[in-house]
């Protein structure tokens, strides 16, 4: 899977500046660039990984796989999650509801013996 193309991470990361009201001029100052590389042509150009580095430590609250693929955690966990039915699912209920009812049954009959010895 190739990564996301760098002009779509620089999109992202114009909408974090956006959503937090920082300035882009001053945004992207904080990561040694300018505002220049972000706009227009210079859109499609490669993003220094010196950027991401800055960016992360200076904003540990933005989610960086988010930032570099666009998916969110909760997305990206979705995705590996694998439900699968075990071997005799049917059977290995019904053998733990039985195994639950004998155990509610015991304690019924613990539980009425210990009463029956109270009221005596």
């Amino acid at each position: 899977m190739l990564v996301e193309k760098s002009d779509e991470i620089k999109i992202r990361l114009l909408q974090v500046a956006k959503n937090k009201g920082i300035s882009y001029e001053k945004f992207f100052k904080d990561f040694g660039t300018t505002y220049e590389n972000f706009k227009g042509k210079s859109l499609k150009s490669s993003l220094r990984s010196k950027v991401l580095g800055d960016f992360s430590q200076e904003y540990p609250d933005i989610d960086l796989n988010w930032l570099i693929t666009g998916k969110r955690k909760i997305e990206k966990e979705k995705e590996n999650l694998v439900m699968e039915e075990p071997d005799n699912y049917e059977n290995n209920y019904k053998d733990k509801y039985l195994e639950v009812l004998e155990e509610n049954r015991q304690l019924s009959k613990e539980l009425i013996a210990q009463l029956k010895k109270t009221e005596n």
